[in-house]
């Protein structure tokens, strides 16, 4: 039975910062050519005292120019909101695990306790390594994930992606591919799917489709899902089952997690394909078994090396007129939230 003592806030930005009632914040996110990545900033720029943002190049750019010419208008909005341009560092999208611990070294040396981490256009294979780094620093006593929808994506959102493989510092599997459980996050491009079920033999497969997704998401959802319905029939597989969770409840997702592996004591492998929140799910979810002790949980992630300069437009805008930014407190008060046991 899974403990409900530990309350884990999440919702509208504009609803738990204020709750949070923590003086000053350090913000960290990217400098992209989504817009979305300057929704926190514009929000929250009153709480901020400091902040970075990387500017993270793919290793085979599809629009040089217009990359450039994108991240360099964001950028003087970010520097207009009081970021040097040492606060703006150009760092290639597959660097090393050292690299980015550097750079949170160089960001909790300032002396900001309360950190806010901003993943609405910052790439897996970086977030995932950030929460973990931020997560196990003490000096990180705050930390809150921040995701903004945008008003809608590009037909296609990335391509040419790096062989499946798990993402860095989520467990070396040393060759070890059978797993009592594989949880797939249904997203909109299936990128590497193929190599992954040829690497990882689960008994059972758990799909985790985000709901409610909308046009055309719903499409595009689908379509992954038959993607893999056809190749787990092609292999014989017969034990695979849909679960529908609310594509922003982190919470939910982190729990249907420790209910589909009997809180880590079945082994399990996660791909995170699904949205941002879906995937910060399985990012704290592989977390939490580890620092229970439990068996480790491998990550599976194929990282595209060029992203659309279309990936994505706009920000959603709310009924209410504010943008539509979540927020999800993982740490507080030097204490993770997202554990097992």
């Amino acid at each position: 039975m899974l403990p409900t003592s530990v309350f884990r806030p999440w919702g509208p930005i504009d609803w738990l910062l204020p709750r949070m009632k923590k003086d000053g914040w350090y913000l960290i996110g990217c400098n992209s050519v989504e817009e979305r990545s300057l929704a926190t900033l514009r929000f929250a720029r009153k709480h901020i005292r400091a902040g970075r943002f990387f500017c993270i190049h793919d290793p085979d750019p599809m629009d040089a120019p217009g990359f450039e010419r994108s991240t360099t208008a964001y950028r003087s909005e970010l520097m207009a909101s009081g970021l040097a341009a040492e606060d703006i560092p150009s760092l290639p999208l597959l660097c090393e695990l050292d690299v980015i611990k550097a750079q949170v070294d160089e960001c909790l040396s300032r002396d900001i306790p309360n950190v806010i981490l901003d993943i609405s256009a910052t790439p897996k294979r970086w977030f995932f390594a950030l929460i973990q780094l931020l997560l196990d620093d003490p000096r990180a006593q705050n930390v809150v994930v921040t995701y903004a929808s945008p008003e809608g994506y590009g037909p296609v959102l990335a391509e040419n992606a790096e062989p499946i493989r798990v993402l860095p510092g989520y467990y070396e599997t040393n060759g070890i591919t059978s797993h009592e459980v594989l949880a797939v996050g249904i997203g909109f491009e299936p990128l590497g799917l193929t190599s992954l079920f040829n690497q990882v033999k689960p008994d059972r497969i758990r799909l985790l489709f985000p709901f409610p997704p909308g046009p055309p998401g719903f499409q595009r959802n689908w379509a992954f899902v038959k993607t893999i319905d056809d190749m787990t029939k092609e292999r014989g597989n017969k034990s695979l089952d849909r679960i529908q969770l609310h594509m922003h409840d982190c919470p939910q997702i982190f729990d249907a997690l420790r209910s589909m592996t009997e809180d880590g004591a079945l082994t399990s492998a996660l791909a995170p394909y699904g949205p941002k929140p879906m995937s910060l799910a399985m990012c704290l979810f592989a977390l939490a078994a580890r620092d229970a002790g439990k068996t480790r949980v491998p990550v599976y992630y194929a990282q595209p090396k060029r992203y659309m300069s279309d990936y994505s437009t706009g920000i959603r805008i709310q009924q209410d007129g504010q943008m539509d930014i979540q927020a999800y407190c993982i740490k507080f008060n030097s204490e993770k939230l997202y554990r097992i046991g």
